[in-house]
């Protein structure tokens, strides 16, 4: 179990065992007996005032309960520490709209692209370059752009007209997704833009860098 799981277990169990412990003190422990006596009562004897009894006794119980500050630190503990591991795991999850995806790399996209432009690394091995899509022919079939390299920095502007499908993959270099995604090294992440596949215009590029800066841009 990870060290640090295995710590805040430990701080959970140390608060409920306050709670027990007050719990006893504070007459819960009375309370639940005569509410469970009373339940039996009621239940033996089919009485309606028994019943109410009963009631009244598991009211007090539950009202015990809530009174005891532990009860709520042992719900609250857990609770914030989830609340912190979402966001750190989901730094961009206020933005409900960006899908981005941190997966092992694929190496190529679906085959249903018919138009390709590929940037190859003995092309492009230590080049820094900026490539406007703006000036790119699409086919509503869908596009490709794939840039493999060594080194270098890579801009692409994209027209805000065309959705995006992106994968990205890179050793060493920060890598910036729409001004809304920042990431720094041994980084590989997935992008998709919302309508994508039913858009006229989209292109799905691949960038695979060893050591450069991405940074993909509206323009």
């Amino acid at each position: 179990m990870n060290r640090r799981v295995t710590f805040f277990a430990v701080i959970e169990a140390f608060i409920v065992l306050l709670l027990l412990v007050a719990l006893f003190r504070n007459g819960f422990i009375f309370f639940i007996g005569i509410a469970l006596l009373f339940s039996w009562l009621a239940n033996r004897f089919n009485s309606h005032i028994l019943g109410i009894i009963c009631g009244i006794f598991w009211l007090l119980t539950v009202l015990e309960l809530f009174k005891t500050g532990y009860f709520w630190l042992a719900i609250a503990f857990p609770v914030i520490l989830g609340i912190l591991y979402y966001r750190k795991k989901n730094p961009n999850g206020n933005q409900s709209h960006q899908k981005f995806y941190e997966v092992p790399y694929v190496d190529s996209f679906s085959k249903d692209q018919s138009q390709s432009q590929h940037f190859n690394q003995g092309e492009n091995e230590n080049k820094n370059e900026i490539i406007d899509l703006g000036d790119m022919h699409f086919h509503e079939s869908g596009n490709n752009l794939s840039i493999r390299k060594n080194s270098g920095n890579t801009k692409i502007i994209v027209p805000e007209d065309v959705e995006l499908a992106l994968n990205i993959n890179v050793n060493k270099g920060v890598v910036s997704v729409l001004g809304k995604m920042t990431k720094i090294n041994d980084v590989q992440i997935r992008y998709f833009s919302d309508n994508y596949e039913s858009a006229s215009k989209r292109v799905a590029i691949m960038i695979r860098v060893d050591k450069g800066n991405v940074d993909i841009v509206r323009g």
